[in-house]
């Protein structure tokens, strides 16, 4: 699938990239031929002003020199083409005043006639010529010149063009697959995920439906025994299930949390307040477990947050840092303001987290070998994240010999 994301996001990148490239390319040879084509309109107009012939019936010598007021030769805008002027006079006769072509008689007589029965300018693409012709009172004018400085001109740049779309295609190529690459990675962390997640939800729930289906399968064979005497296998039964609904619940929460829909509603919070509840619903546990609360709370803290998010958030800390913390042990907990800031932390003295995977503790079942024999389904703290990013705070984790330290940090209202 993500292949198949990526190799598509190829092609509809280059396809767009190619398609306005071939717009450009063809626009530009299509000005260039324009502009050639005018270009050597404008040489045929100065071949036949400069052959002019004013008020004379006789077609004036070719070495006559052109008058002053005339434009120089030289000054010609296409010095490289070569031209053939001709005069027509109304008898159809005609005089040559220029053939740079060195062209025969017959062939002039041709061209000569396919142009006076045409447009006063167009192309005889037989001889690869274009031609001007200018009627006056008593004469006629025909100017030729070759077609090939107009057409070398159209195969350099059509060359070039088609060297700079395959250059900017293999370009946009590498540009396209690196980008690719980029904007997929998200789509492709996500897909990864969630197969992992698949996978995972799919290991914690394979164990209490085996239990389960085993037990079933010595009730049924031990269809004499009364209830009390299969009391065990029902007892196990019912813990598995209990297992089984724990993690389905918290998949739920998980999903709630994720969702886009999971909108938090900001209020004004005393935060100090709501810590000071959530902890002394913990005195029980923790007593239960053999775990001291050392607290230190500071008074009249006030944030803009949604309460039951920050609520939720506690609670996963602190459950998760009495469930990992060894009896006899205590458990640390701070709120302070640090400056614009309100930070909450919890510390336990359980195993610290081993360094490489210090960033793997907020995904989704993650409890590490050695506190797989504890009772979870580690999805707590990914569950917290969710909350916090929600909310727009941040937590951390931090793990030594000291102790595992998982701080919140929100903005404070000052």
């Amino acid at each position: 699938m993500i292949r198949r994301l990526k190799r598509n996001f190829i092609i509809i990148n280059m396809t767009i990239v190619g398609v306005i490239l071939l717009v450009i390319f063809i626009t530009i040879n299509i000005f260039n031929y324009r502009s050639q084509l005018k270009s050597t309109n404008m040489f045929l107009t100065q071949v036949i002003e400069s052959n002019r012939i004013e008020g004379s019936s006789a077609p004036p010598s070719i070495n006559t020199p052109p008058p002053e007021s005339e434009k120089p030769r030289d000054e010609f805008l296409l010095p490289f083409a070569y031209a053939i002027s001709v005069v027509v006079h109304p008898d159809g006769e005609y005089e040559i005043l220029e053939n740079e072509f060195d062209i025969d008689e017959s062939e002039l007589d041709k061209i000569i006639n396919q142009a006076l029965s045409g447009s006063e300018n167009g192309f005889l693409y037989s001889h690869k010529l274009i031609y001007q012709k200018r009627t006056y009172f008593s004469h006629s004018i025909v100017a030729f010149t070759s077609t090939e400085p107009i057409q070398s001109s159209l195969i350099s740049s059509s060359l070039v063009s088609v060297a700079l779309f395959v250059l900017c295609m293999l370009l946009m190529f590498f540009i396209s697959e690196r980008l690719a690459n980029y904007t997929i990675k998200p789509v492709e962390n996500a897909w990864i995920k969630q197969k992992q997640f698949i996978a995972d939800a799919s290991h914690e729930l394979k164990t209490p439906l085996t239990v389960i289906l085993a037990n079933n399968d010595i009730l049924i064979t031990h269809t004499d025994s009364t209830i009390s005497e299969e009391k065990k296998w029902i007892d196990s039964t019912r813990l598995e299930a209990i297992k089984m609904k724990g993690l389905v619940e918290k998949m739920l929460d998980l999903a709630k949390s994720e969702a886009e829909n999971n909108t938090p509603i900001f209020t004004e919070e005393s935060i100090s307040e709501l810590t000071n509840r959530i902890i002394l619903q913990f005195e029980g546990v923790a007593f239960e477990n053999g775990v001291v609360l050392d607290y230190n709370i500071e008074k009249d803290l006030i944030a803009n947050t949604c309460g039951d998010f920050y609520t939720r958030i506690i609670n996963i800390l602190i459950d998760n840092a009495i469930k990992y913390s060894p009896q006899g042990e205590g458990v640390t907990i701070s709120l302070s303001a640090i400056g614009r800031k309100i930070q909450f932390s919890v510390t336990n003295m359980g195993e610290p987290i081993p360094e490489d995977e210090i960033n793997s503790v907020f995904e989704r079942f993650y409890r590490g070998d050695k506190s797989r024999s504890t009772l979870g389904y580690g999805l707590g703290l990914s569950i917290a994240r969710n909350l916090t990013e929600a909310i727009g705070g941040s937590l951390q984790v931090k793990s030594s010999t000291q102790g595992t330290t998982f701080s919140l940090s929100i903005k404070r209202k000052i």
